[in-house]
């Protein structure tokens, strides 16, 4: 019984680290001085007037070439 209660505990342990850990991607290289923007999604504003700004619709995430401008300039923070 003891074991059984042990085997259950180590996979239900293995699924949670393996679950918890599955929507980390891999930290990839950053893009090369004059390389194009990684191809990633963002959510659409909530607000209209930041929508329009932007020139978007619908309420799909978007990728930067979506974005109605001429100049997009991306700041990107460290969070560590």
């Amino acid at each position: 019984m003891m074991k059984t209660r042990m085997v259950f505990f180590v996979v239900a342990l293995a699924l949670v680290v393996g679950l918890l850990t599955l929507g980390m991607a891999p930290a990839a290289a950053p893009p090369e001085k004059g390389g194009a923007f990684p191809d990633i999604r963002l959510p659409v504003p909530t607000d209209e007037a930041q929508k329009r700004y932007l020139g978007l619709e619908g309420d799909k995430p978007f990728r930067i070439p979506e974005v109605k401008a001429q100049v997009v300039i991306v700041e990107v923070f460290n969070t560590y």
